[in-house]
């Protein structure tokens, strides 16, 4: 039996492939397995935001309720593991080494095997609800191949344009293509998505503008991604019907936790980080940055491909003082490169000396979800997998 780290060396070097987007290869596979996922009610969460934050919310709700629950996110964090939650908790190694052999003899591309491994961990695990974050835009995202009952979109924005489309119109018809079959969730506020639902043939499913309810997850935008997973709740009650129960859903919502979404890591000094690494993510965080009369410093790293210029736009007004650093990681961008798009900043080798420079709170670390694994680490003492954090490395897309 191959050891974690073994995984993890043939896992990462499948990265630097590229991605192959198409449903073919994973419908195939899916069917050498047996359809492992085909054993529980499953629900697929596509959108440009949000899609962990909602994940997160309705996992915490099914756990309320008493059903079993597995979920499916990325990128990580810390730790490849993290990518499986069985009942809110994080996978162990072994249970990962246990379904790994066959899979990865099937000679997919990363984020196809990462699928896959989690469908067969969920298997294992008997859950009875199964939830999938699509990985990139939604029509040919492995995900898609899944048996699944009910989709939801949480958002629409500017992201991977250079595989996705350059306009939202084109970015809204990728991603709510998850509809075709299923319920469908919109979460997104934008109405054309509704348009594409009916073009699909989807039952809809009408979602608040915001949950008032008390949320686990901090941040003003969170109540929007807690009325997206009211609304998933509410598709999922003709499979489990205690999902409509109220303080059931009072106690799943107020409960969920995420790490890296505006996660306080440290109170005196505050110091809290965010992956805000594309424009909306940007304008969350500016929001709970005002919405709680801050005026924090950020400490700033980027990923290749993003557009820094937009993000740096939003956040400039609202810092006391930039300074610019750059994650350990294949994908990040150099900092010099990021520090163009700030009118007035700092550069630090890394995240460490960065923070040094900074007297007084509070510090705000946002801009790339590599600098928050590395934050959580440096603050919280999180342990790291040996292998580089961070997401996939999305040199190449081929579509077939």
């Amino acid at each position: 039996m191959a050891k974690y780290e073994d995984i993890l060396t043939e896992l990462y070097s499948r990265q630097r492939k590229g991605v192959v987007l198409g449903l073919q290869r994973m419908q195939v596979a899916l069917g050498q397995l047996g359809r492992p996922e085909a054993r529980a009610v499953n629900v697929i969460v596509a959108g440009t935001n949000g899609k962990g934050s909602t994940s997160a919310f309705v996992e915490s709700v099914a756990i309320a309720s008493g059903l079993s629950v597995g979920v499916f996110s990325s990128p990580h964090l810390n730790r490849f593991t993290e990518r499986f939650r069985v009942n809110g908790h994080e996978v162990s190694k072994q249970q990962l080494v246990a379904v790994a052999g066959p899979i990865l003899k099937m000679g997919l591309t990363f984020f196809e095997t990462c699928t896959l491994l989690a469908a067969k961990i969920f298997e294992q695990a008997s859950v009875d609800l199964g939830v999938y974050e699509v990985g990139l835009g939604g029509r040919l995202d492995a995900t898609n191949a899944l048996d699944s009952s009910v989709a939801a979109v949480t958002s629409i924005g500017l992201d991977h344009q250079e595989w996705l489309g350059n306009t939202l119109t084109e970015i809204a018809e990728e991603k709510a293509a998850v509809f075709r079959g299923r319920v469908s969730v919109n979460g997104s506020r934008y109405h054309y998505v509704d348009n594409l639902a009916k073009q699909w043939g989807s039952s809809k499913i009408n979602v608040i503008e915001q949950s008032d309810l008390e949320t686990g997850l901090k941040g003003q935008h969170q109540r929007q991604n807690a009325a997206t997973a009211l609304g998933v709740c509410h598709a999922l009650t003709r499979w489990f019907p205690r999902l409509s129960d109220e303080e059931v859903l009072r106690l799943g919502i107020a409960s969920a936790r995420l790490p890296g979404r505006w996660e306080v890591l440290q109170r005196s000094p505050l110091v809290v980080c965010d992956g805000a690494h594309n424009p909306s993510g940007a304008l969350a965080v500016r929001d709970e940055i005002e919405r709680r009369d801050l005026r924090p410093t950020l400490v700033v790293a980027g990923s290749k491909g993003k557009d820094h210029g937009a993000i740096a736009s939003i956040l400039s007004p609202v810092a006391r003082r930039v300074i610019v650093t750059q994650a350990a990681h294949p994908r990040a961008e150099a900092a010099a490169e990021v520090a163009k798009s700030w009118r007035t900043c700092e550069l630090a080798g890394n995240l460490a000396e960065a923070v040094q420079r900074i007297p007084v709170g509070p510090i705000v670390i946002c801009g790339s979800l590599f600098l928050v694994g590395e934050a959580r680490a440096l603050f919280l003492d999180e342990p790291t997998d040996p292998l580089v954090v961070g997401e996939e490395l999305r040199q190449g897309v081929i579509i077939p």
